[in-house]
């Protein structure tokens, strides 16, 4: 029959990369690179809830232990506590909001990895032996290219990208401006 021709098992995408000449990043140096990235770049204390708790229960166990002998009574001396201690925290707030609207403080939140697929590869942002290995990667194997970045506060702080195919992932290279950080090889 016409139709009857071996069919080539698919091969995986280390084999791929391996056929083009081409070692990749290995994705320890990725996670690595990414858990470093995320220690350096922490979210600023004051954009979390959690100092306001604490400022909370301070300012109430020291009010409550000030007023405990006025009111002789542990219910009294809690509803005045929770009453005072919200208050002094409502107020310790908004000064510290309006020192940090008039001094012009930036307060970053935590930052975020956002991965997408790539829709060109001519970025001039990319530094260009990391380009260069891209285009050899898609003019000659099957695949899409997803970039991923670390964003704090809409600011891209530190590219990667990877080549993907049926679900395998090969990191090609990460970046930090003009820097290169680690890049696949060409044999």
């Amino acid at each position: 029959m016409p139709f009857d021709v071996l069919i080539d098992k698919p091969v995986n995408l280390n084999d791929h990369l391996a056929m083009l000449g081409i070692t990749p990043v290995p994705m320890e140096t990725l996670t690595r690179h990414k858990a470093e990235q995320e220690r350096l770049h922490r979210a600023h204390l004051l954009s979390t809830p959690w100092p306001l708790l604490g400022l909370y229960a301070v300012v109430s166990a020291l009010i409550g232990c000030m007023m405990f002998p006025r009111f002789h009574s542990l219910v009294a001396t809690a509803l005045f506590t929770m009453a005072v201690g919200g208050l002094l925290t409502l107020v310790v707030v908004a000064l510290v909001g309006t020192y940090i609207t008039l001094m012009d403080i930036t307060i970053y939140g935590k930052p975020t990895w956002v991965e997408f697929e790539a829709m060109a590869f001519h970025d001039p942002m990319m530094p260009p032996s990391i380009r260069a290995i891209i285009r050899d990667v898609r003019r000659n194997m099957p695949g899409y290219v997803v970039i991923g970045e670390l964003r704090q506060k809409e600011v891209v702080l530190d590219p990667y990208v990877l080549i993907v195919q049926n679900g395998e992932r090969a990191c090609l290279g990460i970046w930090a401006g003009s820097e290169v950080i680690a890049c696949a090889e060409t044999i």
